[in-house]
């Protein structure tokens, strides 16, 4: 099932970077009637909602694993 906002239609594995989102698609008429200062917060809030609605958690540090420390061999 595909995401949608307000008309918009995002693909299905859609998983770009927020700069990018934003990029995409803050100029869209649908965000450019979002008054100024509540537009960064609304294009933030879609782009969260879509990454998880696509199961797509974006962590360049650690790809969601956790790491554990490794005991010294002394």
């Amino acid at each position: 099932m595909k995401f949608t906002y307000k008309g918009i239609v995002f693909a299905k594995d859609y998983n770009k970077s927020f700069a990018e989102f934003e990029k995409d698609f803050g100029s869209n008429h649908i965000f450019n009637e979002i008054p100024h200062l509540e537009r960064a917060k609304e294009l933030k809030k879609v782009h969260n909602d879509l990454i998880k609605h696509n199961g797509k958690f974006l962590d360049s540090s650690d790809k969601g694993e956790k790491h554990k420390a490794e005991p010294s061999k002394e």
